[in-house]
């Protein structure tokens, strides 16, 4: 909720004190901007040091603010700070008060600010905490975005700086996360000088539309959201919900989308004739055997192999991260994924190095990282299992050899 709805009102040294909606017993201060924009939550005589993520301090430009005491609050944020934040809804306070108290920060904000927003998720997600903003916008771009989204790489710092947040809600940043840890929706998008939000939801709830052939299709159906008749829009949705269900696959996913776009009442000009040019799409996309080759390792009643192209790519969308994506290294035997039902859900990567087989990823849903008891019980498998073929690859050499 924005600042300039609560209570707010300015003390004599300058700070700005608020309740919440619904918690009488607890407010909030946040010193002005000259002492470092610091947040402390209060409860009777205790206080500690918070973010006030649910409040909007910097509203849109042509939101006027009716609180006198917000307006000369905020007044004291200088115009280029102002101005990298407010287009960030979502973790205001935290940016604020990292941008106010280290100059690293704004270095950050000022080269890429959707990567200090992504951080800002990750201390909202626990994946770091809020005092190690500081030390974490030194890293190296790629290595920050290591850190967040569990991969990170030149060509995703890229990406990140071309996407356009459209309200910088919690949704869209989650959205965001999302699309940076998916390849095909980078690759897609890399020669875009602008990457819309809207445009990037759908592709991260529906990656196997992320094709070049595809995206500037998709992106003029979107335009219709400014349309004052939804209901088309509304259509496009539910089309491509039916296509996530129906995990199409290669040709098969342009068929089925070509249908969904001939459904669709007065498709743009720039839709009908990208239609015709389908078929010369199709014969380039690659053609993928269902089956994975046998994997090497046997599982177990909680560590159970992938097997097949369409159990992949569910295991990306059920998990929320690019597991789906890995399909030729699986198919070329650089890789082999399992599901990890217990102590935890997650999705394990193991591939060879140098004649030995490693445990090269463990990830929740969405990148989270697993606790010791999931990490130690897939290592002590990973041994177990190792240990179990080298026995039958000795047992087979020795029929082998016998007279």
């Amino acid at each position: 909720m924005f600042l300039a709805e609560t209570n707010a009102r300015r003390l004599d040294d300058g700070t700005l004190r608020f309740h919440l909606p619904g918690f009488p017993r607890a407010h909030y201060l946040i010193s002005p901007w000259q002492r470092g924009f610091t947040t402390l939550h209060v409860r009777g005589r205790q206080s500690r040091a918070a973010v006030a993520w649910p409040i909007v301090i910097l509203p849109p430009a042509d939101v006027p603010c009716a609180n006198p005491d917000v307006a000369a609050f905020v007044a004291e944020i200088p115009d280029r700070v102002a101005q990298l934040v407010r287009r960030y809804q979502f973790g205001q306070a935290l940016l604020l008060a990292s941008l106010a108290a280290l100059s690293t920060v704004e270095d950050l904000a000022e080269s890429n600010a959707n990567l200090l927003w992504l951080l800002a998720l990750g201390v909202y997600e626990g994946r770091a905490g809020a005092d190690e903003v500081g030390r974490l916008s030194l890293m190296k771009q790629a290595e920050l975005l290591r850190v967040l989204a569990g991969s990170g790489g030149k060509a995703q710092v890229r990406f990140l700086r071309k996407v356009r947040p459209q309200e910088g809600t919690l949704g869209e940043a989650r959205v965001l996360c999302r699309a940076v840890q998916e390849p095909t929706i980078v690759h897609a998008l890399r020669h875009r000088p602008e990457v819309p939000i809207r445009l990037l939801s759908v592709l991260a709830a529906h990656p196997l539309l992320a094709n070049e052939a595809l995206v500037p299709i998709m992106e003029a159906k979107l335009a219709e959201l400014d349309d004052p008749e939804p209901e088309r829009v509304r259509r496009l949705h539910l089309a491509l919900c039916d296509l996530e269900r129906a995990q199409p696959r290669g040709p098969r996913l342009l068929d089925a989308l070509e249908t969904a776009m001939r459904e669709l009442d007065g498709p743009p000009r720039l839709v009908r004739s990208a239609l015709d040019d389908w078929r010369t799409v199709k014969k380039l996309l690659p053609q993928h055997p269902e089956a994975f080759p046998p994997p090497p390792l046997g599982g177990t009643e909680t560590i159970v192999p992938i097997t097949t192209v369409s159990q992949l790519e569910q295991e990306g969308a059920v998990q929320r991260h690019c597991a789906g994506s890995y399909v030729d290294a699986v198919l070329e035997g650089r890789a082999y994924i399992y599901r990890v039902l217990a102590p935890q859900r997650a999705t394990l990567e193991i591939g060879l190095a140098n004649g030995r087989f490693e445990l090269r990823q463990l990830k929740l849903a969405r990148n989270h990282k697993p606790d010791q008891a999931t990490v130690d019980a897939v290592k002590a498998w990973l041994k177990s299992a190792v240990a179990k073929r080298r026995r039958a690859e000795r047992r087979a050499k020795r029929r082998s050899e016998a007279p």
